[in-house]
C-alpha cells in the first residue's frame, strides 16, 4: 500500500516515493482529459510518459545498482526492473495505438496496475529495508546522483 508519507531511510527514499505520487497524480489528470478533447489527452499522456521514463531511468542508473547486489534487496530490485519493463510496454504500446473510449480507460487502468505494482513493493519492501544496505550519508550521496542523473534522462527524453 502506498503511503500518505514517509519515514525512509534517508531523504532519497522519501524523494522517490514522493515521485510515485506524482505520477500516480499525473495518471489521474490523464483520465480526466475527455475523450471530446483528444489534443488535450495526448498531451497529458505524453506528460505522463515522460515523468515515468524519467523517474524510472534515473531509478535504475543510480539507486538499483546500489541495492542489486544485497542479499536481502537484490531479488526486489531485479523484479522491480522487471516491472519497470512491463511498464514501458504498457506506455509503447498505448503511444502505438493511442486508443480511444473504453480501450483509453482500460488501458490507463492497466498502467495504473502495474505502476502500483511496482511502487507497492519498493515502498512496502524495498524503501524501508534499505537502511539495512546503505548508509546514511550514503543515501544522501545517492540523492544528490539521483536528481544529477534525473536531470541528464530528462534532457536526453525528446
Amino acid at each position: 500500500m502506498l503511503v500518505a508519507t514517509s519515514d525512509y531511510h534517508g531523504l532519497l527514499f522519501d524523494r522517490l516515493a514522493e515521485e510515485h505520487h506524482e505520477i500516480l497524480a499525473a495518471l489521474d489528470a490523464a483520465l480526466a482529459v475527455g475523450e471530446s478533447d483528444p489534443h488535450g489527452r495526448r498531451e497529458a499522456f505524453r506528460y505522463l510518459a515522460r515523468v515515468i521514463r524519467v523517474h524510472a531511468r534515473a531509478e535504475e542508473d543510480v539507486v538499483f545498482p546500489t541495492l542489486d547486489g544485497s542479499y536481502e534487496l537484490g531479488h526486489h530490485v531485479r523484479e522491480d526492473r522487471a516491472q519497470h519493463r512491463a511498464i514501458e510496454d504498457q506506455l509503447r504500446e498505448i503511444e502505438l495505438g493511442f486508443p480511444s473510449g473504453a480501450a483509453w480507460v482500460e488501458a490507463m487502468r492497466g498502467l495504473r496496475s502495474l505502476l502500483l505494482r511496482n511502487f507497492t513493493d519498493e515502498e512496502g519492501v524495498v524503501f524501508p529495508r534499505a537502511h539495512n544496505v546503505i548508509s546514511d550519508p550514503q543515501a544522501r550521496d545517492l540523492l544528490i546522483e539521483y536528481e544529477q542523473q534525473r536531470e541528464v534522462v530528462e534532457h536526453r527524453l525528446p
